[in-house]
């Protein structure tokens, strides 16, 4: 099993990547290695026909061209409080939004799947295959790829209820907390 991470341009630090590292091999898929630890594995950006929406970079990861492990992906603002060897799954895993309301759902979100935190070992390329050849459709339907992944219907499970959960809104500790949309936790923070 391996740790999956995406880091583009400059809005989080190497830091968030590199803490990674007390819990096994981590990769980065990133276009900015500036300060990652040489104990990182650098994914370099995959070579597309065009400059992509930063609301889809996550995408490149279930493409073909990235290696074939057992990943668990996690978004660089999460809290860890548990093992998360426990979240990995072999089938294509995502979170569920178990702790929100359905009514607040915006035309933002429009879903709810959370790709905060994901985990598959055959890379599903198909959403990836989608996406490049039906780009533009895509980016004009879906604000980002926790609704392209939900409504156009591809094969994907969800992680049970009080595994991982959204800050404030847990009833018990779950392994894994995902930050509020838009909060990016301080660099100091571990």
């Amino acid at each position: 099993m391996k740790i999956l991470t995406v880091k583009f341009g400059q809005k989080y630090h190497s830091n968030l990547v590199n803490r990674f590292l007390e819990y096994g091999d981590v990769y980065c898929y990133t276009d900015n290695k500036k300060d990652l630890s040489q104990d990182v594995n650098v994914l370099d950006p995959i070579k597309i026909h065009n400059s992509i929406n930063p609301l889809f970079y996550k995408l490149h990861l279930f493409s073909s061209q990235m290696p074939r492990e057992e990943w668990i992906y996690f978004d660089l603002d999460v809290v860890i409080y548990g093992d998360v060897t426990k979240l990995f799954r072999r089938d294509f895993t995502v979170c569920f939004s178990y702790w929100r309301d359905k009514k607040e759902m915006t035309k933002y979100t429009r879903t709810m799947l959370n790709s905060g935190v994901m985990s598959w070992y055959n890379n599903p390329e198909e959403i990836y295959n989608y996406f490049i050849n039906n780009e533009d459709e895509v980016k004009r339907f879906w604000p980002g790829i926790d609704p392209y992944i939900e409504n156009l219907c591809f094969d994907y499970n969800v992680y049970e209820p009080d595994i991982i959960g959204m800050r404030n809104k847990w009833t018990k500790k779950p392994i894994i907390e995902l930050s509020p949309r838009g909060f990016v936790q301080p660099s100091n923070v571990f």
